[in-house]
């Protein structure tokens, strides 16, 4: 074909061409056209360089198609067959299209192509060539390459040169800028059954909203870099790489976001829908968007990311617009032997059946490593990795029906803190953790959490801490642990937690190691735990029991660290059961804790596993809890501390308790070593007919005067725990009440009561005068009652009856005190006051104190039986209490009265006698009496010396006699 053609060194300009009926700049059969670094060539409507039969075009120059057609076009055959050239061979060796572009290429209309090439004699791809290392540019819905495979017609009258249905290929090579630029719609490369080969590095195609890089049809491959460049709207969409059949991506994929789009952007996208077609990757794909950005994206095949393949994206702005590395919109599979990595607020995969073969998959903060839907499965298998960041990221997370979480031998799995491993959310969902790799979780973790109450866990996984409050296992659903969860390590993490009518179930293999406890916080180490009692008072749901379930022991438990708890179970709807063994290798360990209206049953064994243990107790009963035992208890501690039951009511324990064993089916009668000890708490006071009441007495804190009247309860606290705060802030039903005890001396300059008996402390409630607990008392042994005595300091600040003390103010001495006081230790609480009740609240496992409560002893019941006078002058004084406000001479009285003590009982009485009249009250009516004459004559004197008396002069003697008499 090199013998004949065209060769263009000048301007070729042709028009008259129409949107039906193009015209060509060139045209040649069989033969060479080259439009050399002169030529130019310039059309309206149809193609630049037109060629068939076997020949050959070089562009080295400028073609340029001002309305709609085709830069360069080279055919296999034309419309009718030649009796020369390939048409007139069935040579399958002879190239029938080749293209060679070098040169600038620009076709303006829409729907235009810059090359086009096509193999309709079915001859084979190497005989179909585009090269190009040159720029082309094309407008809306343009194409900047296309390739096209057409089934050959076999006839006499017709070409062809196999009944094959082949393309070409295509080699594109970089050109160091932007290689194909396209508009709205438009497409880089566009190939049907052929080979796409991208050298010279990043070839760089650029389009706008709803582009495509490449689509590879048919049975077309992709190899080499491509740089997909979106540079359209800032909210519309592009992608990379399309395939629409089974195909493998053998092509690096590189994603800009010029325009910072929130459209979505993807790297390979798969339309394969054929039944078992699968989209294969075994190159890099990555992103930088920090919105819906995607690696691959299967609308109906099955992906594989084999052990060369990479996809790695970065962080998303929002988990909302979050940025996946394989997304799967159907029920296919998605395979991973590859490396997956994604930011923050991203997902690794996101589909339904989901394998994890020898791959890895890495999300950062707050991101997923696979979610998962529908009935579908996933595997994690041997040798694959997971590993997610901080912040609630989560490494598998299931929201489908009837699926299966499988963890399987030899995988592993790295949780961030605040983190989870495995979250299920489903329905009916099966999780089961079988890898003997071992967990080990951060700080607020949680390796397995379910929120599906059909659902099912089950965990062999080895679990360990290496910091602080973490959970194990967590659901509402079945949970079963066959493990060994070792939380040793650690403040306040639970091995296991049933919640909201769930059932958490230590296996007869499974063991659980607690970790310690920070009383300060509340954070406890639990083997097992159910419920939750909501202590804030700022909570909505202050005293509220929620999240009750069920824990059963059929394993091992060790308890070895102060304050911790082997089973923990709060609320009428809770309850723990034992069959295994319950370990207490520490002192201040407790077996079992009841509480709140919770029922336990022990039928296995809980044992002191070391000697010299203090303060260990085998069962804890609280609250209106339950303990019925009917297997063994025994505690090698004989201090006054500890107790194979321990109990606040004897009619709530069971401690010799007979039936027959549900897992054995064999009867059994309890025993119990030391015997059961009752220690009641002191949770009632009554004085003068107000009766205070807190928990367990009452469900919350109840003041009621003689009639029954409920009486409110003022919390009183200062702003912070120190020496001279700044403010008292008391909390009425009504509102919060501030007072700046700078703005005033009434509040800063009163005597301190404080005092120190031989066998207790003060606690100078003002919060200003701040009395300081004693330190050391570890050093006193054999201590076993510790007194508090509470002045009245914090009835100044307020007219209330009924007072709750702060925090701040009890904190000094509950942190004096954790390491002295243990489980059972009494700790009395006492007014200092004539006029006072103090009554506490205790925390359970502590000791130490919650709640502090101040409340008015009425005046009346200072009267004796038969005194109606005092009675009745009392119960005035009484009514008067809280009529006038702060800093009035009543509210002083009132002041100077609740400051009596003790022992100053001759001191109230007196002021009584006086206030009644005896002696105060009928001095000042005397002086009134007089008063009022005084005034009576000043007046008569003053005005013009008059003297209405019966009396001449002017000098008036003011010695009157009245009703009173002055012996």
């Amino acid at each position: 074909n090199s013998s004949s053609g065209f060769i263009n060194k000048g301007t070729i300009n042709v028009t008259g061409g129409t949107t039906a009926a193009g015209i060509a700049g060139m045209n040649v059969s069989y033969g060479t056209i080259e439009n050399t670094k002169t030529g130019t060539v310039t059309i309206d409507n149809g193609a630049g360089i037109y060629a068939t039969n076997g020949s050959k075009i070089v562009n080295e120059g400028k073609v340029t198609v001002t309305g709609k057609g085709v830069g360069i076009a080279g055919i296999g055959t034309g419309r009718s067959k030649q009796t020369y050239g390939t048409d007139d061979t069935t040579a399958y060796t002879t190239k029938t299209v080749e293209i060679i572009n070098k040169g600038t290429l620009s076709v303006a209309g829409d729907e235009a192509i810059g090359i086009y090439a096509e193999n309709n004699t079915g001859t084979a791809r190497a005989n179909v060539t585009i090269e190009s290392t040159s720029p082309i540019t094309v407008g809306t819905k343009g194409v900047g390459i296309a390739l096209v495979s057409t089934a050959p017609t076999v006839s006499s009258k017709t070409v062809y040169h196999s009944t094959n249905k082949e393309g070409g290929t295509i080699t594109a090579t970089a050109s160091g800028g932007t290689d194909i630029t396209t508009g709205v719609k438009g497409t880089g490369i566009y190939a049907e059954d052929s080979d796409i080969n991208l050298t010279g590095g990043d070839y760089i195609i650029e389009s706008k909203d709803k582009g495509v890089g490449i689509f590879a049809s048919g049975r077309t491959n992709v190899t080499g870099s491509l740089e997909y460049k979106y540079n359209g709207n800032a909210t519309e969409a592009g992608m990379g790489i399309v395939y629409n059949s089974k195909a493998t991506n053998n092509a690096d994929v590189k994603l800009t976001n010029s325009t910072h789009t929130t459209g979505g952007l993807i790297g390979v996208y798969t339309t394969a829908t054929a039944n078992g077609d699968t989209l294969t990757n075994n190159k890099k794909i990555t992103g930088t968007s920090p919105a819906l950005e995607f690696g691959i994206v299967s609308d109906g095949a099955n992906i594989v990311n084999s052990n060369t393949g990479e996809i790695s994206l970065g962080n998303a702005a929002l988990q909302e617009n979050a940025n996946v590395g394989i997304y799967a919109k159907t029920k296919n599979t998605i395979t991973n032997d590859g490396k997956i990595t994604v930011g923050d607020n991203a997902i690794g995969i996101y589909g339904y059946n989901i394998n994890n073969n020898t791959g890895s998959i890495k999300a950062g903060d707050n991101g997923v490593a696979i979610y998962t839907r529908g009935d579908g499965t996933v595997n994690l298998n041997a040798n694959s990795k997971i590993a997610v960041g901080k912040d609630q990221a989560v490494g598998v997370y299931a929201v489908g029906a009837n699926q299966h979480i499988n963890a399987n031998a030899g995988s592993s799995m790295t949780i961030g803190d605040n983190s989870f491993g495995i979250v299920n959310l489903g329905a009916g969902n099966t999780v089961a953790s079988n890898t003997a790799n071992p967990v080990t979780l951060g700080t607020d973790a949680v390796y397995v959490y379910q929120n599906d109450n059909k659902g099912t866990v089950i965990n062999h996984t080895p679990l360990t801490s290496a910091g602080d409050r973490n959970y194990g296992l967590y659901g509402n659903g079945s949970i079963y642990n066959d493990g060994v969860i070792d939380f040793s390590n650690g403040i306040g993490s639970v091995g296991m937690y049933a919640t909201t009518g769930g059932t958490a179930t230590n296996l007869a293999g499974g063991i659980i190691k607690v970790g310690d406890s920070d009383t300060n916080r509340k954070e406890y180490g639990v083997g097992m735990a159910t419920g939750y009692y909501d202590d804030n008072p700022l909570s909505p749901t202050y005293r509220q029991v929620s999240n009750q379930g069920t824990i059963i022991n059929q394993g091992t438990i060790e308890v070895s660290k102060p304050d911790t708890i082997g089973m923990y179970a709060v609320g009428s709807g809770s309850k723990a059961i034992n069959y295994g063994n319950i370990n207490l290798m520490g002192s201040k360990t407790v077996g079992m804790y009841i509480d709140r209206g919770a029922v336990g049953e022990n039928w296995g064994t809980i044992q002191t596993t070391a000697s010299g243990l203090t303060s260990a107790k085998g069962v804890y009963v609280a609250n209106g809890g339950y303990i019925k035992n009917y297997g063994v208890i025994n505690i090698a501690a004989s201090d006054s501390q500890s107790a194979g039951i321990w109990t606040d009511n004897a009619d709530h324990a069971e401690e010799n308790a007979n039936g027959i064993n549900p897992v054995t089916l064999t009867s059994q009668t309890g025993t119990s070593t030391p015997r059961m000890k009752v220690a009641t708490a002191s949770d009632m006071k009554e004085m003068g007919g107000v009766i205070v009441k807190v928990p367990p007495k009452a469900a919350v804190p109840t003041v009621a005067d003689a009639q029954g009247n409920i009486i409110p309860i003022y919390k009183l606290d200062t702003d912070m725990a120190v020496p001279q705060p700044a403010e008292v802030i008391i909390k009425s039903p009504s509102g919060v009440t501030p007072i700046n005890l700078s703005a005033s001396d009434y509040f800063m300059n009163f005597p301190s009561s404080s005092e120190i008996s031989s066998i207790g402390m003060y606690v100078d409630t003002s919060g200003v005068n701040y009395t300081n607990p004693i330190q050391g008392l570890n050093y006193l042994t054999g201590l076993t009652d510790i007194n508090l005595l509470f002045g009245a300091e914090a009835t100044r600040y307020t007219t209330a009856k009924a007072i709750e003390v702060g925090d701040n103010i009890l904190k000094p001495y509950n942190d004096a005190l954790k390491g002295v006081v243990t489980g059972g230790t009494t700790l009395n609480v006492i007014s200092s006051s004539l006029t006072w009740m103090a009554q506490p609240t205790k925390n359970p496992v502590t000791e130490l104190l919650d709640k502090l409560y101040l409340i008015k002893v009425p005046y009346t019941v200072y009267a004796e039986k038969n005194d109606r006078n005092t009675y009745n002058f009392l119960d005035g004084l009484e009514q008067r209490y809280g009529v006038e406000g702060l800093g009035t001479r009543e509210k002083l009285l009132f002041d100077k009265i609740s400051s009596l003590n003790g022992g100053e009982g001759h001191i109230l009485a007196q002021a009584f006698d006086e206030m009644k009249g005896h002696q105060y009250a009928n001095i000042q009516q005397r002086t009134n009496a007089t008063g009022n004459s005084l005034d009576s004559e000043f007046k008569y004197l003053k005005d013009e010396w008059r003297n209405p008396t019966k009396q001449n002069n002017k000098i008036k003697a003011f010695g009157l006699r009245d009703e009173y008499n002055t012996d």
